[in-house]
């Protein structure tokens, strides 16, 4: 028989996931990666989080571990 998931662990999950990009963007608690942050805010981003979404437009906005993209900075390139 094939398990459901249980959708309040799903998010529990998914929020301790976004705490620990943030402090790998930011340095809280462990080093900081800003390039290692991006590519993990992407990869949550291309899944549909939408927390992930704006990160990654604002780190291709601010040039954040990442370059300057002002054409996927804009909140329609990820809507």
């Amino acid at each position: 028989s094939k398990k459901t998931k249980n959708p309040e662990k799903v998010k529990a999950f998914e929020a301790r996931q976004l705490n620990s990009l943030k402090s790998c963007r930011t340095g809280t608690g462990i080093a900081e990666d800003k390039e290692q942050a991006f590519n993990l805010y992407l990869k949550a981003a291309e899944l549909d989080d939408l927390d992930a979404m704006k990160m990654v437009g604002y780190m291709f906005y601010a040039g954040e571990g990442t370059d300057v993209n002002d054409e996927q900075s804009s909140p329609i390139a990820w809507l």
